[in-house]
């Protein structure tokens, strides 16, 4: 799958920095990279994507590890990028982790944010299940979706 990506492009053409890949977050998105990404793209080439199911990138069923992963490669190569360093935040840490054992040529170096490599308890069931009241609901308005949830 494709996703949705903020892309600085190459800083100029003598540039040998490897690109920065940047993967948010549960319930974020690439745009909450912004003001870092202002600063990064001084100095390389920048690429923070919208994993599946978030932001702007494509939905679809199954949000294991390894398709996000494979949903990564699968951008990048896209976007014809071969090797690169690679930062992931929270739930996008264990994306990291997971391309980094999946492409371990491709990551040339891996910055894992706020995230271990251990099983969690994600703790969001109530909030999971008021999306789905939402949702099944189809409210009209705001104050409508806010007596469902």
């Amino acid at each position: 799958m494709q996703l949705h990506s903020i892309d600085t492009g190459v800083v100029d053409a003598d540039d040998a920095a490897r690109p920065l890949v940047v993967l948010h977050g549960l319930f974020g998105s690439a745009d909450n990279w912004r003001s870092h990404i202002k600063q990064w793209q001084q100095a390389r080439r920048v690429v923070a994507l919208d994993l599946r199911n978030h932001g702007r990138s494509p939905h679809a069923s199954g949000m294991r590890y390894a398709q996000m992963a494979a949903d990564v490669a699968e951008s990048l190569d896209a976007l014809e990028i071969e090797q690169f360093d690679l930062l992931g935040h929270s739930m996008g840490g264990k994306v990291a982790i997971t391309l980094a054992r999946q492409q371990p040529r491709a990551v040339a170096s891996l910055i894992v944010a706020d995230i271990a490599p251990v099983p969690y308890e994600h703790g969001h069931d109530e909030i999971f299940a008021a999306m789905r009241r939402v949702v099944e609901g189809q409210p009209e308005s705001r104050r409508e979706a806010d007596a469902l949830s």
